[in-house]
């Protein structure tokens, strides 16, 4: 077997150190600064991306909240209302009040989609389990991710000024950086999707039983008024 001489043991070291290495004929130490400081405005723009649909976050919710408290006071307006109808005319707002409840338990499904929007995105601690069971990428994980980079790249490129001021060869890592465009997916309940059938039948169930409450409510009242008419 035939050993390496002390010259060729050198000659392959500083080729593995070369393959390390750029060429500055290749790429230029300015055009390298360039390159990083165009991928810490990329993060900076994604953090406030970030910011921009936590704050879309957290108005949803709230919208969606006051919507449904909204149709639900609605609804109680047009049963209201259908008491004070003749039996001929009472039958359109209860027809109303059929359609507004479907409208309300879509609403209601939203709603709770954006509160679990907003306890995942804002990690809430009632939150926190559900997180970590579905190994849920935040939005703050993704602001946090901007941060150790944009910290990354901040120290990059002092490195690389250095470098080119004391005329050392740079590395490959400083050219060869890739942009982690790794972003939060803001919809974090899937339940309604996944459960389809079972949410379907539930919102027949729900709607069924609460018209039939209503019109039962409305039948004993107008016997009543009925009754009293009768006694008169």
């Amino acid at each position: 077997m035939k050993l390496k001489t002390e010259s060729e043991v050198n000659d392959t070291t500083e080729e593995a150190e070369d393959n390390d290495h750029y060429d500055y004929q290749l790429t230029t130490p300015e055009q390298c600064i360039m390159q990083l400081e165009f991928y810490m405005e990329a993060y900076k723009k994604q953090k406030e991306g970030a910011d921009f649909r936590l704050y879309n976050i957290k108005l949803k919710k709230n919208v969606w909240i006051a919507t449904v408290a909204a149709m639900i006071l609605f609804c109680a307006w047009l049963i209201s209302l259908s008491f004070k109808f003749m039996i001929g005319f009472a039958l359109y707002p209860l027809i109303a009040f059929g359609m507004s409840l479907v409208v309300l338990f879509k609403c209601i499904q939203i709603m709770i989609d954006s509160i679990y929007s907003y306890g995942v995105h804002f990690e809430t601690p009632r939150f926190e389990r559900y997180i970590e069971k579905y190994k849920i990428f935040t939005l703050q994980d993704e602001k946090n991710l901007c941060d150790v980079e944009i910290m990354k790249l901040k120290q990059m490129i002092e490195d690389v000024k250095l470098k080119a001021a004391e005329a050392s060869k740079l590395e490959r890592k400083y050219f060869e950086y890739k942009y982690d465009s790794k972003y939060a997916d803001i919809k974090v309940c899937h339940f309604f999707e996944e459960h389809s059938k079972v949410t379907f039948a539930v919102e027949v169930v729900f709607i069924l039983v609460i018209f039939t409450f209503a019109v039962s409510a409305l039948v004993n009242s107008l016997g009543g008024l009925s009754g009293g008419f009768a006694g008169f």
